[in-house]
């Protein structure tokens, strides 16, 4: 009979997906089915029914098998333990205290803690956000004489990793290295995602250069994480390292290789190679989609490449990858920077005729580009029309069009413009900027608004007799001299 229910429970063999941490389908939705199987006398049949829960992740389940298990023998397994905090790691949202207090009890009950214990409750404290929680208990591996293994670092880095903690990823890694004399692919590419995420560039171009002296070589996407911390870090020259390095790999470039290496040109400012890139996907039946196109239209943006992002836009109008705000967004800045404003105020124009829906980023870049080109009659139309159709002004469409005035001399356009943001919680007089400040000053002196304080009768009298004193003693002075 016990054969027969432990074939009932799949989640429950030693070899299944579950116990062999691959990819497995959700159990809840059968888990309370395989549970009422298990609900019987039959010699470790409860054991099973807490497998199955800690499979399943069912937290409620396994706690209730594990006091029957302590209510009907003297002495628990302390495998039934490592299955009940199992299922605190397991559940959704990770329940880190039950599984604190599950290793204090299971110490209690006399039992050392061993290795599924202690990594099961480290990976409740990383999921549920208390990483520093996860990092004591690799101390208290130590003290109850449990080694840690590889698994135990990388599940701190996980949690490290999670909780954006990248200086701490990177010195588990080096405990790991330390202690085993080198690390694997998985541990190097969570100390690159730490490095992408903390933007550290330099660090992820030397992790490579580690991964080589350890032996691991290192695949396509640890190249392209790296390749992305590059570029958020604006470090382009280990970028292209990172790049070549890519290139002479023997595999086949990836979409997300190339839209990685979009997105550091975009950064550069270089707008030929992103283009070059553009075309280079499209021969080798990639299919670059929005994003791949929006970097390159970032990149002619940032270049002021205002005809190469014209065209593309025009492309994809054409082709089938439909535009977005963003794209639209890109080539209205590349406009402004080619000194283009008419084109951008068309493009805006275009824009709202396909989308039918007023975007505040657009608007501001159509803002932009007209104060760039000193049409502040312009900017003050767009930001009157955002207004008609009901848009909610953000602190760059205001500023652009109150820069725009300010250089123009259009006084009362400034105070009104002040006033505005005022009115709308855009700027209060404690968060208002310096220059904003002297804005204020300067518009109001200038509309006569703003009156010179008299000088107290006090301080006037103090000035009359420190004038007759130097008066008196200059004279005094020159009859010296005389004589």
């Amino acid at each position: 009979m016990l054969w027969g229910l432990w074939l009932s429970c799949p989640a429950a063999w030693p070899s299944s997906p579950a116990r062999r941490g691959a990819p497995r389908a959700p159990h809840p939705p059968r888990a309370p089915h395989v549970l009422s199987e298990l609900s019987t006398d039959a010699p470790g049949a409860p054991q099973l029914a807490l497998a199955a829960a800690a499979a399943a992740g069912d937290w409620r389940g396994a706690l209730v098998r594990l006091d029957e298990l302590s209510a009907a023998a003297a002495r628990v397994p302390p495998r039934c333990f490592d299955d009940a905090i199992t299922a605190c790691a397991r559940a959704a949202p990770p329940q880190w205290e039950l599984a604190l207090s599950l290793l204090d009890r299971m110490a209690a009950a006399g039992y050392v803690p061993r290795h599924v214990a202690f990594h099961s409750a480290m990976a409740a404290c990383a999921r549920g956000g208390e990483w520093e929680r996860a990092a004591r208990l690799l101390d208290a591996m130590g003290r109850a004489g449990v080694p840690p293994s590889g698994v135990t670092f990388r599940t701190l880095m996980a949690g490290a990793l999670r909780s954006a903690q990248w200086q701490r990823t990177l010195e588990l890694l080096q405990r790991l290295r330390d202690r085993e004399g080198a690390a694997d692919e998985r541990s190097y590419g969570m100390a690159l995602a730490a490095c992408r995420g903390a933007a550290r560039g330099a660090r992820a171009a030397a992790l490579l250069q580690t991964m080589r002296s350890d032996g691991v070589v290192p695949s396509q996407w640890h190249l392209t994480e790296a390749l992305t911390a590059c570029a958020l870090a604006g470090e382009h020259a280990e970028a292209n390292k990172v790049w070549r390095m890519l290139c002479d790999a023997p595999e086949e470039l990836s979409h997300l290789a190339y839209v990685a290496r979009l997105r550091e040109r975009a950064r550069a400012a270089d707008s030929a190679e992103a283009l070059a890139l553009l075309r280079t996907m499209r021969e080798r039946n990639l299919s670059p989609d929005i994003v791949a196109h929006n970097a390159a239209l970032d990149a002619c943006a940032r270049a002021g490449a205002w005809r190469e992002a014209s065209q593309l836009l025009a492309e994809m109008r054409e082709g089938e990858v439909a535009p977005n705000g963003y794209s639209y967004r890109a080539v209205i800045q590349a406009c402004g920077a080619g000194g283009q404003w008419e084109k951008s105020i068309d493009l805006l124009q275009q824009y709202e005729s396909h989308d039918q829906r007023v975007d505040v980023k657009v608007y501001g870049a159509a803002i932009n580009a007209c104060q760039r080109c000193g049409q502040w009659e312009r900017c003050v139309g767009l930001l009157e029309q955002m207004r008609a159709a009901g848009a909610t002004i953000d602190h760059g469409c205001y500023g652009a069009t109150l820069e725009a005035c300010h250089k123009a001399e259009q006084w009362q356009l400034v105070h009104s413009l002040l006033f505005q943001m005022r009115r709308d919680a855009i700027i209060t007089p404690d968060t208002m900027r310096p220059y904003h400040k002297r804005m204020w000053q300067q518009a109001k002196r200038e509309l006569g608004y703003f009156k010179e304080k008299p000088t107290p009768k006090h301080k006037r009298k103090a000035r009359a007799e420190r004038n007759e004193f130097f008066k008196k003693k200059k004279s005094s002075i020159s009859r010296k001299r005389s004589v």
